[in-house]
């Protein structure tokens, strides 16, 4: 493995899109604080208020309620779906053309905004799915396509390759 090191093993080249942004977005993950907040907050509001109206309200204010909740929560959604496609097409945008290079020890990453670096110390998770392979890092995520690749079984290998690389590097 040693002699691998210093030899470059592939280049990749692709242009990231919106749609490939977007593909990362979709991955499930853990919520955030916030996310959090923004949904148990508002409910916690509706059921206090509830309890304390429960005796004097009628059957026109749980209406009146449910139809706010509903249109709270279609509005969230709707603002929270604009948001994530301006930043996926923004981000599309700023990276532009992108060119990997493939080393034994690292990955040179050079596109529009700017050059990095990335030691296979620093990788966190390698993810293969079935268009897209995402390698996460601290400070941020390297999308590529299944288009930079020959074939999905490249992809796949690439992925696999530099998760063990980063396996094997972890302190």
């Amino acid at each position: 493995m040693a002699e691998d090191v210093h030899r470059l093993l592939a280049v990749f080249s692709y242009r990231l899109t919106a749609a490939d942004v977007l593909a990362y977005e979709r991955l499930s993950r853990e919520w955030t604080g916030w996310q959090k907040v923004g949904l148990i907050l508002p409910l916690m509001a509706i059921g206090a208020l509830a309890g304390f109206l429960e005796d004097w309200a009628g059957w026109w204010w749980w209406g009146t309620v449910a139809g706010l909740l509903l249109l709270w929560a279609a509005s969230g959604l709707a603002i929270l779906n604009w948001r994530i496609h301006r930043r996926a097409k923004a981000s599309a945008i700023r990276e532009g053309q992108t060119v990997v290079e493939e080393w034994g020890d690292h990955l040179a990453i050079r596109s529009q905004a700017g050059t990095l670096n990335l030691a296979n110390e620093m990788i966190g998770k390698v993810i293969v799915g079935d268009h897209h392979v995402f390698v996460l890092y601290r400070g941020g995520v390297l999308i590529m396509p299944q288009r930079a690749f020959a074939d999905p079984g490249d992809m796949r290998i690439f992925g696999e390759a530099i998760d063990r690389r980063s396996m094997e590097s972890a302190p």
